[in-house]
């Protein structure tokens, strides 16, 4: 099939009519349906094409003095997309090839005018245009896909700058234009450069687990998938990825593993004071027996008052750890939660204001969140969490202690945050377990204490901290779903 149309209209624009009338007898003698229409001067023709209402423009050369290539640069300039024939006395290459850079489809002599030439050269010129409106169809529909996809999409060269990206992903991780390293996006160094060294090695990589930032500054812990890109000649011109954000799932994990952690240690805590105690009470009788019996000035009264303390503090040790994993009884009141910060502040106020720390209070005394709470167990969670704060920036110059609530119609948050020596990987996995500490002196169970209260209380936190950079501790209550 020659041509996709069932009807084409042309247009020769030539000062001799009698061109136009030899045109259009050869044009009869061709299989398809179509009409032409003739204009004679340069004005006229440029006017008509600006109009877009023929599919193909025959030029002559010799228009108004040999301006046959300025009409064709002319209208091609003007927007236009159809393709233009020049039209020429004789064969001349200079001038076929000056026609073709100004935007000519094609060319041909008018002295090999015959049907032969005249329907190869409409031929290709018109299926040339179609296929290229075909390319463009698909290039849009894909272009389409690309831009409305719900998952963030990206495009990279082979050095990892990015080229293109969709809509999610400007949305979600970069409002800038192309022409950056995708490192930009990643929180940690490198995880980029080992992303980038497996596609370099193996080139398909799926699900790739790394931490990235968002446009608010949020870690966000995605999979990234990424194929390779070859051009023509198969040669890597670089890569296509998809990112998978898992945050919420990777959240749930770590609480639903936290949950557990903390049942174990209850059971454990119940074993320990079942198996450990009964023998230690044995051990602490037997002491005070051997007291009551050795002489006062005994050089062994020592030693068995050694056992004896030490007795007495693991017993210690055991009932505190026993106190922490115990779910107590909590007695909720409705309470305006901005009232429990401030009381709890008054409390540490001495401290802060002793270590010199500038504090920042955001909450909204007009409008306040009246909350089902336990406040005077909320009110240890809090100490518990200014004290760590505070004791954070002990070594460093700038201390500053931020405070601030916002809500919504779901939940209440307060984000406490420090710009302490925050914390390792490992302090931030551990933080919350049973006798894990990094203070000398300290026991390590405020901070599962907090847990538990925050647990009963049908609410969540979550930690965010990066050595060097301080940290953020958040509280979110919800308002909806009672303990």
């Amino acid at each position: 099939m020659p041509f996709f149309k069932k009807h084409y209209k042309l247009l020769l624009i030539d000062e001799d009519e009698k061109d136009f009338i030899k045109m259009k007898e050869y044009l009869n003698q061709l299989p398809f349906r179509h009409n032409i229409d003739w204009v004679s001067s340069y004005e006229n023709g440029l006017d008509e094409i600006n109009k877009d209402l023929h599919d193909i423009y025959l030029v002559d050369y010799e228009i108004e003095s040999e301006k046959g290539i300025e009409l064709i640069k002319e209208a091609c300039e003007n927007g236009c997309k159809k393709p233009i024939i020049l039209l020429t006395e004789e064969t001349n290459k200079a001038v076929d090839i000056k026609a073709l850079k100004a935007g000519a489809a094609d060319y041909f002599s008018k002295q090999n005018l015959n049907l032969e030439n005249l329907e190869g050269t409409l031929r290709r010129a018109i299926q040339r245009y179609e296929y290229n409106l075909i390319y463009k169809d698909q290039l849009a529909i894909f272009k389409s896909y690309f831009n409305q996809s719900f998952a963030p999409l990206f495009i990279v060269d082979e050095n990892f700058v990015l080229m293109d990206a969709n809509q999610s992903f400007h949305n979600h991780f970069s409002e800038e234009e192309t022409h950056q390293s995708l490192e930009k996006i990643f929180y940690k160094k490198e995880e980029f450069t080992e992303l980038k060294e497996k596609a370099l090695s193996e080139k398909y990589i799926e699900n790739n687990l790394s931490t990235l930032i968002d446009v608010k500054g949020r870690e966000r812990i995605v999979l990234i998938s990424i194929s390779p890109v070859f051009d023509k000649k198969k040669l890597l011109h670089g890569y296509q990825g998809i990112i998978n954000d898992i945050t919420q799932v990777h959240k749930a994990e770590k609480e639903l593993a936290l949950a557990q952690q903390v049942n174990m240690t209850n059971r454990m805590a119940r074993i320990m004071a079942h198996e450990v105690r009964n023998p230690l009470t044995n051990i602490s009788l037997a002491a005070d027996q051997l007291l009551d019996e050795l002489p006062p000035d005994s050089d062994e009264v020592e030693y068995v008052e050694i056992i004896k303390r030490n007795s007495e503090r693991i017993n210690k040790l055991i009932g505190d750890l026993l106190n922490t994993t115990r779910k107590s009884e909590i007695k909720l009141e409705p309470t305006y939660i901005e009232d429990t910060i401030e009381y709890a502040l008054s409390l540490i106020e001495d401290r802060i204001v002793l270590k010199d720390i500038e504090l920042f209070l955001s909450i909204d005394k007009k409008k306040k969140t009246k909350l089902d709470i336990d406040a005077e167990k909320i009110t240890m969670v809090l100490i518990n969490i200014f004290t760590n704060a505070i004791e954070a920036m002990d070594a460093v110059d700038n201390k500053k202690l931020n405070i601030e609530c916002y809500s919504n119609k779901d939940y209440f948050s307060i984000k406490i945050s420090d710009s302490g020596i925050g914390m390792n990987e490992e302090t931030k996995e551990n933080l919350f377990e049973p006798f894990y500490t990094k203070r000398s002196g300290g026991m390590g169970l405020g901070m599962t204490t907090v847990k538990n209260i925050i647990a009963m209380h049908d609410a969540k936190i979550y930690v965010e901290s990066e050595l060097g950079k301080g940290s953020n501790f958040i509280i979110q209550f919800n308002k909806k779903q009672k303990p």
